[in-house]
């Protein structure tokens, strides 16, 4: 059982088992190992309603998994690549003049399934490239999902235990229109509300630090999207993936409205987050 750690690909909000996430946990075995790799080019980094690029990126990520009944546990890695050199009025997370890496995680976690609960916790360290200094950032996060008929129910806490301070907390609620479970290619259309709040300062005030995050306390951001996911299967351990979301953000932190010019934008903006892949794992199919 692979499941999020808060690091998601510009499209977002797509925990839908056997089309975001490889593999589908099997009751029917014992113990079992399982793995999944993902690559991707999207048009855009953003992480925890923040624009981190809005250049298109390169990000993969691979995980590993031991399964036994209803528990696993989980470890990963995951990064985010630019291709292009950042440059002035070009939001980046990279110095001037630079590309290739910006950001590098690893991870590692618990998960346990009961019925239609889900309850993880787990370690995520996060590594940022910048001149002269490469910050990184502890955290410990714990989140809960329920699944009731076509809704998802749920939340994600993030807690600064190095590099940084304070709690981010993500609620969200997902409605899935449709899934296809039949086989050839897995479609999946759902819409999301999200929201997120910083509980205490990530940096405190008057603190100078290259660590990315919400300059506030309080609300930071609210997202309504509706989205488009598709799995195609290549062969029985490769497939194509793309996912597609119309998005509107009310955007209240004013690190979510900083443009790469060092200005405000305005609260309210759409945007349409875009993804292709491919995903190396087991099959998901039955």
């Amino acid at each position: 059982m692979l499941t999020s750690t808060g690091k998601r690909w510009v499209l977002l909000f797509l925990p839908i088992a056997g089309v975001a996430h490889l593999p589908i946990h099997a009751q029917s075995s014992p113990a079992r190992l399982s793995y999944v790799l993902n690559a991707a080019g999207t048009n855009g980094y953003h992480w925890r309603g923040i624009w981190r690029s809005r250049a298109p990126v390169i990000q993969w990520d691979g995980a590993a998994a031991v399964t036994v009944g209803h528990l696993s546990l989980a470890a990963g890695s995951w990064a985010n690549l630019e291709p292009r050199s950042a440059r002035a009025g070009h939001l980046s997370d990279l110095p001037l003049g630079t590309s290739g890496l910006s950001e590098w995680d690893l991870w590692a976690q618990g998960s346990a399934r009961m019925r239609n609960i889900t309850l993880t916790m787990g370690v995520l360290q996060s590594r940022y490239r910048r001149r002269g200094n490469d910050p990184e950032v502890t955290e410990a996060y714990g989140s809960v999902r329920v699944q009731a008929g076509r809704w998802g129910l749920g939340g994600t806490a993030w807690t600064a235990l190095d590099g940084a301070d304070g709690t981010f907390i993500e609620p969200a609620v997902t409605f899935y229109h449709f899934v296809n479970p039949l086989a050839g290619p897995a479609l999946a259309l759902s819409s999301t509300l999200r929201a997120g709040f910083q509980l205490g300062h990530r940096i405190p005030p008057g603190t100078a630090s290259r660590t990315p995050g919400p300059l506030g306390t309080g609300l930071t951001h609210a997202t309504l999207s509706t989205q488009l996911g598709v799995m195609h299967w290549l062969s029985r351990r490769i497939a194509l993936t793309a996912r597609s979301s119309v998005a509107v953000q009310w955007r209240e932190d004013r690190a979510t409205r900083l443009r790469g010019d060092g200005t405000r934008g305005a609260h309210l903006r759409f945007w349409f987050p875009l993804q292709l892949g491919l995903s190396l794992g087991q099959e998901a199919r039955p």
